[in-house]
């Protein structure tokens, strides 16, 4: 057991007054970089203010400014746009990157995907989005960190499994031999899940033809401690289309309010050509999906800013594709959400198979990357959901209105 997941088991067992001092200072660690408004005002309004303004936040923070300064770094050398890009403007929009940070909480790669230096540039528009650094706090606000179920695969399958509608098997232990042998035997192509992975990674397409020996293939996979292996999903047609070779899901955010369990935005994701994973960070490409009437509603867009009207591989159109049975997706995720009242904010991940809607993975800080879909800030909806939920420690997002 890692020192994170047995912290979290430790608090789990104090009042609930001791987690939400600590869900405090884990906002107030998270934020303590963040400028003022004032500050804030200073910057936008004079260029001259903004250089000294921003020198004096990394003189305060410096391990917050060498924090970004790694992640604009890995954001120039592996997207292409900026290949061909001179020092000089790199220089500029390094500048621009290290202020959003300081000033917004927005991340280098998001500041790429949300346009942040192009079509809204405008700080009127900049500020209408949610920052991952705000969903970040937010997601502490709402969510009891103590809670570590979701942050592990198998544990999360025990609560959910319900919704999963497929055969699955946690192994983790040698006594779990006889159930491997009989499961593998019944789904000779499976996936295997490393129990505490996130953004695709950990994830294998198993085929037992190519291990002549089970047993030896058991103990191979005791090697990674405990493991959830899945039946693997035959998608339907209408999301199949886009890539063949991924499971192409639908990420549905709830939000547990006083009036019940509401799904406020979601996105579309598939894989590239010959991937069998479909996150944004493995190469993917998502869309903006409209949660109440399940209708695909933006182009496609990827990690790099890149958009696509169409997928860059099967050609398939992303906008106006009507998703099946969308009434009983969000009936899924409204059910499940109630099973952890504790988790007020969750993102499903769902997949439409030959035998309807199912569940893949459940987040507990799920992103905000429908933004990137629409290339519109979605601010003023998340502070109107905040208004009518019950957060563990109340949690004001800023205003600049």
């Amino acid at each position: 057991m890692d020192k994170k997941t047995l912290f979290r088991k430790t608090v789990a067992h104090f009042p609930v007054g001791v987690h939400k001092q600590l869900t405090r200072y884990q906002i107030r660690k998270l934020t303590k970089h963040l400028m003022n408004r004032e500050d804030i005002e200073k910057c936008e309004n004079n260029e001259a203010e903004k250089k000294r303004i921003v020198r004096e936040y990394v003189r305060r923070f410096p391990e917050r400014y060498q924090a970004v300064t790694k992640k604009i770094d890995k954001v120039f050398q592996t997207n292409p746009r900026f290949r061909d890009v001179s020092r000089k403007e790199l220089a500029d929009l390094r500048r621009e990157m290290v202020f959003n940070w300081y000033a917004y909480g927005f991340f280098p790669d998001e500041f790429v995907f949300f346009d942040l230096a192009g079509q809204n540039k405008e700080t009127e528009k900049r500020r209408e989005f949610v920052s991952e650094l705000e969903r970040l706090c937010f997601r502490f606000s709402a969510n009891d960190f103590s809670e570590s179920m979701l942050a592990d695969k198998a544990a999360a399958y025990r609560v959910f499994q319900n919704y999963f509608f497929r055969d699955a098997l946690i192994v983790s232990s040698d006594d779990d031999y006889g159930r491997f042998r009989e499961f593998a035997a019944k789904h000779p192509v499976f996936i295997l899940k490393l129990t505490r992975s996130s953004r695709g990674q950990g994830v294998q397409l198993i085929d037992m033809q190519e291990h002549e020996d089970v047993s030896e293939y058991f103990h191979e996979i005791r090697q990674f401690g405990t493991v959830l292996l899945e039946e693997k999903i035959e998608q339907a047609d209408i999301l199949g289309q886009f890539n063949e070779s991924s499971v192409n899901t639908v990420r549905v955010s709830t939000y547990l309010t006083r009036d019940g369990v509401v799904p406020a935005h979601g996105f579309f994701r598939s894989g590239r050509a010959g991937s069998f994973i479909d996150n944004a960070a493995a190469g993917g490409v998502f869309a903006t999906v409209d949660t109440v009437n399940g209708i695909i509603s933006t182009d496609g867009c990827d990690e790099f800013g890149y958009r696509y009207e169409k997928h860059p591989d099967s050609g398939v159109a992303f906008k106006g594709v009507v998703l099946p049975e969308w009434d009983q997706a969000l009936a899924i995720c409204k059910e499940a959400a109630l099973k952890v009242p504790g988790m007020k904010y969750l993102s499903f991940d769902l997949a439409y198979s030959k035998k309807g809607w199912m569940i893949v993975e459940i987040n507990s800080s799920g992103q905000y990357i429908h933004q990137a879909g629409t290339l519109k800030g979605t601010r003023e909806e998340l502070r109107t959901l905040i208004q009518k939920m019950d957060l563990l420690v109340p949690y004001e997002i800023k205003s600049y209105r």
